[in-house]
């Protein structure tokens, strides 16, 4: 199918979602939810039952994929939702919602909304705004992300297009819960975040480790509020996303909060890469700001990355002094200990600065007081800059 069917196929009226899902249409299942951050905001799925006239052959290995289901998402101002994601797979377990590639399409949209709202990023133009996620029934179990051409699809001047694609192999022996949607945090992570790059492992990209951390952390936060339920979660528990939160994102908020950033890791050696350590200290600096920034001072800092680890303090830095006030939330695993916090020339109420080192300050937290940092205002020239 072109892309143009494909586009197409996204305005198709389907049957509603019906309360007794066994009268659900044989075409399709269309579902409409909140976003999360933003009520006002829609995302919908248009979860197709019936097989593509023509399967989609995915870039990589040319498996084909004759089943869709598309994932909307309504931008702020926008006056709807357009097409963000693309769920393609080999098969169709059954003719209900409860089918996997639509949860894979609601966790997805999920997804959308933490690296919209939260991070202020938007899928590529250069991708047509597109994520496609192929859900395989071959290859070695696990996923992966890339950005290949799709001879497939073609553009106006019969070249192939580029696609940001992300592949789940067996899936059907892929289990709801944690490890599903650990592995789409990642891969998406790697969809979406700023590449940074240059590491001589785990991977050379340390996107996916800093998607997968902020965004089930997040999953985690609205869960226990009730902004989700599991059925956006993939199924993943609240006590499962506390036990990934205790074991693998705790730590290293313990760590940055209470130590600082070691930003000497991420000096440049020529013909030479940056080590794994380098790697754990960038993904627990990002994930820490995660925990303790406001969403847009922490998007602000997502928006200044760039692939050179070096650069980011000076992300960092930029973030935090831009805005003239910023209220530092305390992760409960921080709370009564002093603190780290990025601190240019701004003062702090609600709190005593311990020590200052460089941009940083370590602080003791008041009991029972909100922790306000004032910054004074930028020169003219640096506000024309912002």
């Amino acid at each position: 199918m072109s892309m143009l069917s494909l586009i197409l196929a996204s305005k198709i009226v389907v049957a509603q979602l019906q309360q007794d899902q066994s009268q659900i249409s044989r075409g399709g299942i269309q579902i409409t939810l909140q976003a999360q951050s933003s009520p006002k905001n829609i995302l919908e799925i248009y979860h197709y039952i019936s097989p593509l006239e023509v399967s989609k052959v995915s870039p990589k290995n040319e498996w084909q994929f004759p089943y869709l289901s598309l994932g909307m998402a309504q931008p702020l101002n926008a006056d709807g939702a357009t097409m963000r994601f693309r769920v393609f797979s080999q098969y169709r377990e059954n003719e209900t919602p409860d089918e996997t590639s639509q949860w894979v399409n609601r966790y997805m949209l999920r997804l959308w909304n933490y690296g919209y709202f939260r991070c202020d990023l938007d899928h590529n133009p250069l991708t047509n705004r597109l994520v496609d996620v192929y859900l395989c029934k071959e290859g070695d179990a696990g996923s992966e992300q890339g950005f290949p051409l799709d001879y497939q699809e073609l553009d106006n001047q019969d070249r192939p297009t580029r696609k940001n694609v992300i592949y789940i192999y067996q899936i059907e022996k892929a289990k709801r819960g944690i490890q599903l949607s650990r592995e789409l945090a990642h891969e998406y992570g790697h969809s979406i975040l700023p590449i940074v790059t240059g590491f001589e492992a785990p991977e050379s990209y340390a996107n996916g480790d800093v998607g997968e951390r902020i965004f089930l952390s997040w999953f985690r936060d609205d869960l226990k509020a009730g902004k989700i339920t599991e059925e956006d979660t993939f199924f993943t528990s609240q006590a499962q996303l506390d036990n990934y939160y205790d074991k693998t994102v705790k730590p290293m908020v313990v760590q940055i909060g209470t130590k600082g950033p070691d930003f000497s890791l991420f000096k440049e050696i020529p013909d030479k890469k940056l080590s794994e350590k380098a790697y754990m200290e960038y993904v627990g600096i990002t994930t820490y700001l995660s925990r303790i920034c406001p969403p847009m001072m922490f998007a602000r800092f997502v928006n200044l990355t760039t692939r050179v680890a070096a650069d980011t303090e000076k992300a960092i830095v930029s973030a935090a002094e831009e805005r003239e006030t910023w209220e530092l939330t305390v992760p409960d695993e921080l709370k009564g200990k002093a603190m780290y916090i990025p601190l240019v020339k701004g003062k702090v109420s609600g709190a005593k600065i311990l020590k200052k080192s460089g941009n940083w300050a370590m602080i003791q937290p008041e009991a029972n007081k909100k922790v306000v940092i004032t910054n004074p205002p930028l020169p003219p020239q640096a506000q024309n800059l912002k």
